[in-house]
């Protein structure tokens, strides 16, 4: 079986006509590329400055850091209080199911409730439009691939 060297993938992305193509050096750099612009664009207010890539609630969205089953976690920026953070956003298509999100919901409440320093303290939840989403420190360390 033959295994991919993440250094040796290429990445194209079309766009007006033309094709632009990029390394990939590391694999957490590929999530980003795996969601389609048109998916997020469709739930993020449009960008206010050149450095990030749409609104959400109170935050400003700068990248994509992960995904996962039903959503996606961004590296976000809290203007009011002037910080990075993580945002942890629900799908749209996923939010539409109201057990689903109840079930989010409660994840940060009981999150929430507890204290404790190996476990992530939540800034915000909002569950008020079609976009629910978490706000949580942004942890600076590595993937658990990495790790591993």
């Amino acid at each position: 079986m033959n295994h991919l060297d993440p250094k040796d993938l290429t990445l194209s992305h079309a766009e007006s006509g033309r094709v632009e193509t990029s390394s990939v050096s590391d694999t957490r750099s590929v999530a980003p590329y795996l969601d389609p612009d048109a998916e997020i664009q469709s739930f993020l207010r449009p960008p206010q400055q050149s450095d990030e890539i749409g609104r959400l609630g109170r935050y400003r969205i700068l990248s994509v850091l992960g995904r996962g089953g039903m959503g996606l976690v961004f590296h976000a920026e809290d203007p009011l209080l002037g910080r990075s953070l993580a945002l942890k956003v629900m799908l749209p298509k996923h939010a539409a199911n109201p057990k689903a999100k109840a079930r989010f919901i409660r994840e940060a409440r009981s999150q929430a409730a507890l204290v404790h320093e190996n476990i992530s303290h939540i800034f915000d939840v909002d569950d008020s439009g079609s976009t629910p989403f978490i706000a949580m420190p942004l942890l600076k360390g590595q993937t658990l691939a990495a790790a591993l």
